[in-house]
C-alpha cells in the first residue's frame, strides 16, 4: 500500500490555539439530509473550561442532537448546552470537575448534527459562526485563541460578496481573481494552495484559515489549517494520489472568520492521468457514474506508471550499491 493514497484530517498546522468546525464546508444535496459537525480545539495548553456559542440559519438547518466530544473526559467533567431554535444559536459549556486538572493538545469539544430543511431549488447557504468563545486555564485566566467557522451550501457552491473583506484562493498554476479555475495537474503532482486574506485592502496576518479538498467523487479527502503570514497568505500542499478517482475536477473550499463573519472562497482544478509512452493523455469526460466504474484504460495507465517508477528506483538503488561495493 502506497503511503499517499489516503489523506488524514490534519489539525494543528500552527502553534496558535484555535477552534475549528469540522468539516469547514459541506454541500447538501437533498432535503432532510443529515449534516454532522465536530467543534474541534487544537494546540491548547492548561485548559480547564471551554465555552462557545454558534449561530446558524434556522430556515436552512434544524438542530437534531448536541453531545459531548471526546476531549473532556465525561467522568471528570460537566457538559451543558442550550439550543435557541428561534434565533439559531447553540451554546455549549464544558468544565472539569477537579479544579487542579487541565487538558493539553487537540480534540473534539462537541458533536452536533443538523437536518437540512431547505427545499428550494435555488442556491442557498448557512454559515456556522462562532459568536462568543472563552477558554480558561486552571486559574480561570483566559487563554488566547482564534476560531474559524463553516459554511453549508444547498446543491452547489458559489462565492459571496462581503463588503470590506477580500478572500481569494488559488493554486501555483492559476486561479487568482473571482471564479478563475486553478489549472490542470497530473497524477502524482503536488498541488500548492494559497488563500489570500485582506480587510479593507490590507493584508490580515496571523489569521487561521481552513482548507477542505474534495475529489471528483465528491468525497472530502483533506482538511487542514494554516496561518496567514505578513502578506495575508496561508498555504498548504498535498500530492495527488495515483488512483482512478483522482481523475476529473477537484474542488477546494477555504474558510476564514473576519469581523465576526465567516467568509469563504472556492476553486476548481482538473487532474489528468500521466501520459504513457507513445500514447495519448486520456481525456476527462464528466460521467455521473465515473466514481462507481473504474475506467480500465485509465487504471492501466496509472498502474503502468507506478510500476515504471518502482522499477526505475529499484535499478538506481542496485547500481549505487554495486558502485559502493566496487
Amino acid at each position: 500500500m502506497l503511503p499517499f493514497l489516503h489523506f488524514p484530517t490534519v489539525y494543528g498546522a500552527t502553534e496558535v490555539t484555535y477552534l475549528l468546525i469540522d468539516p469547514p464546508a459541506y454541500i447538501a444535496r437533498e432535503n432532510a439530509e443529515i449534516y454532522a459537525i465536530s467543534v474541534h480545539i487544537s494546540n491548547v495548553k492548561n485548559l480547564h473550561e471551554a465555552y462557545f456559542s454558534l449561530t446558524y440559519n434556522t430556515s436552512f438547518l434544524e438542530v437534531i442532537t448536541v453531545s459531548q466530544g471526546s476531549f473532556f473526559p465525561q467522568s471528570q467533567s460537566i457538559f451543558d448546552f442550550k439550543v435557541d431554535s428561534l434565533f439559531g444559536r447553540i451554546e455549549v459549556d464544558l468544565l472539569l470537575t477537579n479544579s487542579t486538572t487541565t487538558l493539553n493538545g487537540d480534540g473534539s469539544l462537541a458533536e452536533i448534527t443538523f437536518r437540512i430543511i431547505q427545499n428550494s431549488t435555488s442556491c442557498a447557504y448557512s454559515t456556522l459562526n462562532f459568536q462568543e468563545t472563552l477558554l480558561l486555564d486552571s486559574e480561570l485566566t483566559p487563554i488566547a485563541h482564534q476560531s474559524v467557522g463553516a459554511v453549508v451550501f444547498w446543491k452547489s457552491t458559489y462565492d459571496p460578496y462581503i463588503e470590506g473583506s477580500s478572500f481569494d484562493i488559488y493554486t501555483q498554476k492559476a486561479g487568482k481573481g473571482p471564479d478563475e479555475p486553478g489549472g490542470t495537474f497530473l497524477i502524482l503532482d503536488v498541488v500548492y494552495l494559497f488563500s489570500e486574506v485582506k480587510y479593507n485592502d490590507w493584508p490580515v496576518p496571523h489569521q487561521i484559515v481552513a482548507f477542505q479538498v474534495i475529489n471528483p467523487c465528491n468525497e472530502s479527502v483533506l482538511v487542514r489549517t494554516a496561518i496567514t503570514n505578513q502578506e495575508g497568505l496561508a498555504n498548504i500542499s498535498f500530492r495527488i494520489p495515483p488512483i482512478a478517482s483522482s481523475i476529473g475536477v477537484w474542488t477546494v473550499i477555504s474558510t476564514v472568520s473576519l469581523a465576526q463573519e465567516v467568509i469563504w472562497d472556492t476553486i476548481t482544478f482538473k487532474v489528468r492521468p500521466i501520459p504513457t509512452v507513445g500514447g495519448p493523455v486520456c481525456p476527462i469526460e464528466p460521467k455521473t457514474n465515473k466514481c462507481d466504474r473504474v475506467n480500465k484504460a485509465t487504471l492501466y495507465s496509472i498502474i503502468t506508471t507506478i510500476l515504471t517508477l518502482t522499477l526505475f528506483y529499484t535499478v538506481t538503488i542496485k547500481r549505487r550499491k554495486t558502485q559502493i561495493t566496487n
